[in-house]
């Protein structure tokens, strides 16, 4: 309703909300998946430990739901722009057009 307001969205832009959803959902998904299984993982040698003895850690590596995410967080932040939704963005969309009394009465006063 407020992009509406703004005369931001329109019928044809439906896709295009749409691909800012799907942007969204799945950087949901990605932040609740790295809050439940870390930012990394361990990468374990494949020797067989010793009794009692962990496996040595061969190298920590990033998740990949990391990368996905700061992927999905690119595409949102782009979508947001495109809709005005951006404090820098919705500066630029939401300015006061001049009425077209204004603009006759600009023109008009020019004359003199």
């Amino acid at each position: 309703e407020e992009l509406d307001a703004i005369g931001v969205i329109s019928q044809l832009d439906a896709r295009a909300l749409e691909l800012l959803v799907e942007a969204y959902t799945e950087y949901r998904h990605h932040c609740e998946t790295l809050d439940r299984e870390g930012y990394t993982y361990a990468v374990y040698s494949d020797d067989d430990a010793d009794e009692g003895k962990e496996r040595e850690i061969r190298m920590i590596k990033p998740h990949p739901a990391a990368m996905m995410k700061a992927d999905a967080w690119k595409r949102l932040r782009a979508m947001l722009a495109e809709f005005g939704m951006t404090p820098s963005s919705r500066s630029k969309v939401s300015k006061d057009k001049p009425d077209d009394d204004d603009l006759l009465s600009q023109f008009l006063n020019s004359r003199d």
